[in-house]
């Protein structure tokens, strides 16, 4: 299941404040940026009814087109740790998913990180190219961002050798005023939200059919849901027989799961489990199990 969040993928066991261990002095971190969303559906930018600065009513889309990100370390920008592959640069922040999609990734110097800066590209208004608007009603509204950078706090110390994840999302109380719905702080349009590890779970799932069920005589559609949502997060198909199924990077949480299975000659069952909670760093196992038939 893929999903947009901004993220920082930083995989490394937490001591003392500390990824991957004591030691600082040299030596590098592996580290991973993300997207994702993280907040419920009433929190998201979607919700807040986003007025257009310049041209009345409500904002659609907010879209920024991410170049590279650098990192604060010691009090000092350091250096670049990516740049962002042209196909992923731009992003719609109101379409944010629960899954969190990698931004991109590189290496940075042991040491205690502040602050992470996401470059934008800058817009062209005098020959109409706009990198970063807003849609409104329709019509692509420049958004105006100081120094063309977002530019979120995070508080953390990185240890040489460490794989670190580190995830972001829309920070819908410093980015928008949300007493007048307009967007009053560009530069603090994403927040830290925390280690990968920390906020997502997986789950490992099967399911048991009747030994009289052969190959080639069904189909399975899988479809997950979160609690407050209703429009599945994830949804797949099973084929060729193939009853256990895997999802990852699912946001903690509670959800359901539903399976709608047909078997030639019978009528569509929809097999259910849930509500279950989803739990960081925990693989939840599912069992849907379709009943024999009762006999005659």
């Amino acid at each position: 299941m893929k999903i947009r969040l901004i993220g920082i993928a930083l995989v490394a066991a937490l001591f003392t404040g500390c990824l991957g261990g004591s030691s600082f002095l040299g030596g590098t971190a592996e580290v991973g940026v993300y997207m994702a969303k993280t907040t419920s559906p009433v929190e998201s930018l979607s919700a807040l009814g986003l007025e257009g600065p310049e041209v009345d009513g409500e904002v659609e889309a907010v879209w920024v087109t991410v170049t590279g990100v650098h990192a604060k370390r010691d009090g000092t920008w350091d250096r670049k740790l990516f740049d962002v592959p042209q196909d992923q640069q731009l992003i719609n922040l109101m379409d944010l998913h629960f899954d969190p999609e990698l931004l991109g990734e590189g290496r940075l110097p042991a040491g205690t990180y502040t602050e992470f800066r996401f470059q934008l590209k800058e817009n062209d208004e005098a020959s109409g190219v706009l990198h970063n608007y807003l849609v409104v009603n329709g019509a692509n509204v420049p958004l105006k961002v100081p120094s063309n950078e977002i530019k979120p706090e995070i508080d953390i110390a990185i240890a040489k050798g460490a794989m670190v994840q580190l995830v972001f999302d829309v920070d819908p109380e410093n980015f928008v005023d949300r007493n007048t719905g307009s967007i009053s702080n560009p530069r603090k349009m994403l927040k830290f939200v925390g280690l990968l590890e920390d906020e997502f779970g997986s789950i490992v799932g099967k399911l048991e059919l009747p030994d009289w069920i052969t190959e080639g005589t069904l189909s399975i559609d899988l479809h997950l849901f979160r609690e407050g949502t209703d429009e599945p997060v994830w949804t797949a198909s099973l084929e060729d027989n193939i009853l256990i199924f895997e999802i990852e990077s699912l946001l903690k949480g509670s959800y359901r799961l539903e399976a709608t299975v047909e078997v030639v000659g019978l009528p569509e069952t929809t097999l259910c489990a849930g509500p279950f909670t989803i739990e960081a760093g925990i693989e939840k196992s599912i069992t849907l199990k379709l009943e024999p038939l009762p006999l005659n």
